[in-house]
Order: C-alpha cells, then structure tokens, then sequence
C-alpha cells in the first residue's frame, strides 16, 4: 500500500463496546488537546459491531498522537486490546482485586494486591497473523483479529451465582460419600436400605444448592448457606435415625454433613487456595473411606461351624440264615 492510497480526510478512530447502552456519559475523544465528540456506531470502516467512533479529519499532521478516552460505562465485564501497533505497549492500573488475564499474550509484569492491579504489555507486531494495513479490497479476516486480543477480565468471586455454580461441582463428591456410609450401616447392621429411601436422600441434597440460591438472592450468600445448610442438616439427620433406626447411627450421617458443608464452604470462601484445600479435602475424605473399608471380611459376622461326631461303623445288616 502506498502513502498516497490512504485517504487521510476520511480517517475516523472506531472504539468496539459489546453494548453501547452501558454508556453513560457522551464521551469525547481527547486528540492531540482538542477535543472530538464521539459519534453512535464504529463508522464505516470500523465494521457492524456496536460501538462509537470519531472523525479525525485534518487531526493526522504530525508523527505522532497523543489522546485520551474518557468514557464511564456499567456492566463491564473485560477489556480486550488488538495488537495494531508495530509495537503495542499497554499499561493497566485498576482498583479491582480479583483480575483474570485472557488472551494470547499475558501481561509482561503484573501486581496483583488487595487494593488492586497494576499490568503491563509488550507486544511486536511479528507475534500476529495479519498485516500492518489493510485495505478494502483486500480486507483482513475479522477472525484473526478476534484470535489476537488480549486483556483482562474483571470477574467477581463472591457473586451469588458464580459461588453457586461453584458449589454444585461437589455434589456428587457428597452423594457418593454419604451413599457410602449408609451402605457400610446397612452391611455391618445386617439392615436393608430401599432404594427409594437412597433417592430421597439423595434428592434431599440436591436440594441444598437450590435453597441456597433462592435465599441467598434475598439475604446474602452468607446467610442463605447457612439456612439451606440446616435444613437439608436436620432433614437428612431426623430421616437417617427413621431409616437406620437408632439415633447414633443418624446423628453419624447429620455430623458428617456439618463436616461436608463446612468444609464446602472453607473451599468457596477462600478463593486463592480452593483448589489446593479442594485436593487435600478430597485426598483425606478417600483415606477415611478406604480406612472403614479396608477389611469388608470383617462387616460380615463369621459363620459358625457345623459340629460333627465320630461315630463308630455299624455293621452292615444280614438276613438271618434259614436252617
């Protein structure tokens, strides 16, 4: 492409935003100390996507820009950046504490504390897959743009949804380990456990994360965890004493659904370690498993043998000798 090809009358600075309604101030483009309104759409070249752009008529003398974007927008949920530049430089300084850094490239250094996030990127322009320009007659492939951006995403670990979503993934973690102490009663009792019995306890748990949700939506997750904990606690406790028919039994199923639930909720709470406290919960809840079970022989009551007499040989009978 030649210098004298680009028409630099028509040159317009587009700005992508997946929904323009979360705009909520008109935003004017910083340009060189002047400012441009922006205007509804990503212009004609910038393509169909929703977004605003801003025409840079007579504002392109000189061998380089300076400008600022001030836009205040809600419902954000990530920034991403398209390595346009030869060499694409981007510095991120954020008051969020919980970023999630996405994209081809990952930040060159990065901070990461309570009070926030600083990042920075170095980018050449050898690491994509499309030219430096482009015109319309030989368009970039829009995928390609899409496959090279990077940034960061502004995700919230304490949404009630998100902590919800997280929870179920141990549901079946806790079916299989409750399932499992009522088949060791039932062995070691020499009681028969219905199945029926094994699905309503089984739905009874289910349960507990849709409680949770439905409370936690109108008090706080805090408090919705702790009502759908002692529901499903008690409910599941009075029916394994029916069940199992002797109060020690139940209460040994209701303390280990404290235990579960407690331990559900240490994992949720603590987003840095949950996957390290996760491992080892798991880790430690098999070896109690595998300690209960390791001689199955033993559940079994040892059969009594049978007591058998010698008994001397008994002659055979004859039939007595006519004389």
């Amino acid at each position: 492409m030649r210098p004298e090809d680009i028409l630099w009358d028509r040159a317009e600075l587009s700005l992508q935003i997946s929904d323009a309604h979360a705009i909520q101030t008109q935003a004017t483009l910083n340009w060189n100390q002047k400012s441009i309104p922006f205007t509804a759409g990503q212009g004609k070249y910038g393509g169909a996507d929703q977004g605003i752009h801003a025409n840079l008529k007579d504002q392109l003398k000189g061998d380089s820009f300076d400008f600022t974007i001030p836009l205040t927008v809600n419902g954000s949920e990530k920034i991403s950046f398209a390595p346009f530049g030869k060499v694409t430089k981007v510095s991120l300084n954020s008051d969020w504490t919980n970023p999630s850094f996405q994209g081809v490239w990952l930040p060159d250094q990065r901070s990461v504390t309570t009070k926030g996030f600083n990042a920075t990127w170095d980018i050449p322009s050898l690491g994509r897959n499309y030219p430096q320009q482009w015109n319309n007659e030989s368009p970039v492939n829009p995928e390609l743009i899409q496959t090279s951006l990077f940034g960061v995403d502004l995700i919230s670990p304490v949404d009630n949804y998100r902590m919800s979503d997280r929870s179920i993934k141990y549901n079946y973690l806790f079916l299989i380990l409750t399932f499992a102490v009522f088949w060791l009663f039932e062995t070691a009792t020499r009681l028969r456990v219905h199945p029926l019995q094994y699905l309503l306890v089984g739905v009874a748990m289910s349960m507990f994360y849709l409680l949770q949700l439905a409370i936690s939506e109108h008090l706080g997750f805090k408090v919705g965890y702790l009502i759908a904990t002692g529901a499903v606690v008690v409910l599941i406790t009075a029916y394994s004493i029916a069940v199992l028919r002797a109060r020690k039994r139940g209460a040994i199923i209701g303390v280990m659904q404290v235990a579960l639930y407690s331990y559900l909720y240490v994992v949720l709470a603590n987003q840095d370690y949950s996957l390290l406290m996760g491992s080892i919960g798991l880790f430690l809840f098999l070896a109690i498993i595998m300690y209960f079970t390791r001689r199955m022989e033993s559940l079994e009551p040892p059969l009594s043998p049978k007591r058998t007499e010698l008994q001397p040989p008994q002659p055979e009978p004859h039939s007595p000798e006519t004389p």
